[in-house]
C-alpha cells in the first residue's frame, strides 16, 4: 500500500502579536494574538494665543504645547480552547506585560477593563478581542 503524510499547518492570514506578562506565579508566560489587529493614537494637547506676530507673516496664533499622543492596539485573540480562559484571565490582571516583536520588548498597559469569560457550551467558538496602550508617550518628555 501507499502511505501518505499529511504536513497540517495553521496558515497566518494576519500578522500574530505575540505578548509576554508575568502570571500570577511571578514567570513570564507567552501569548499569541493569531487575528486582526488595529493600531490607534491618540492625541493630547493644550494650546494658548500668543502675540508672536500675524498669521498672513506664517506665525500661528494659536499655539500648541504639551503635545501627547500614545499609541493603542487593539487585538483579537482567533478561536482558543476554554482552558485557555485562564491564560486571558491572568493576562488582564497583570501588570507587567510586554509586545515582543523580533527581540524587543516594548512595554504596554491592558485598556481593557472588564471581560465575560466564555464557555464551548455558551458560544461554542471562543475568540477574545483586547485593547492594549503602549505604556509611553510619543512624545518622550522625561
Amino acid at each position: 500500500g501507499n502511505t501518505t503524510i499529511l504536513d497540517i499547518t495553521d496558515e497566518c492570514k494576519y500578522e500574530p502579536l505575540h505578548l509576554q506578562f508575568q502570571n500570577k506565579d511571578g514567570a513570564i508566560q507567552s501569548f499569541a494574538f493569531l487575528k486582526d489587529s488595529k493600531e490607534s493614537m491618540s492625541i493630547t494637547s493644550d494650546e494658548f494665543q500668543t502675540n508672536r506676530g500675524q498669521a498672513s507673516s506664517g506665525y500661528h496664533q494659536f499655539v500648541r504645547f504639551n503635545v501627547q499622543g500614545r499609541t493603542s492596539v487593539s487585538a483579537s485573540s482567533g478561536y482558543i480552547g476554554e482552558s485557555e480562559n485562564e491564560v486571558i484571565k491572568q493576562l488582564l490582571l497583570s501588570e507587567r506585560v510586554w509586545l515582543v516583536d523580533n527581540y524587543t520588548y516594548t512595554p504596554i498597559n491592558i485598556k481593557t477593563s472588564s471581560m465575560t469569560f466564555k464557555t464551548r457550551q455558551r458560544e461554542r467558538l471562543i475568540n477574545y478581542d483586547i485593547s492594549f496602550e503602549m505604556s509611553y508617550n510619543e512624545v518622550n518628555n522625561i
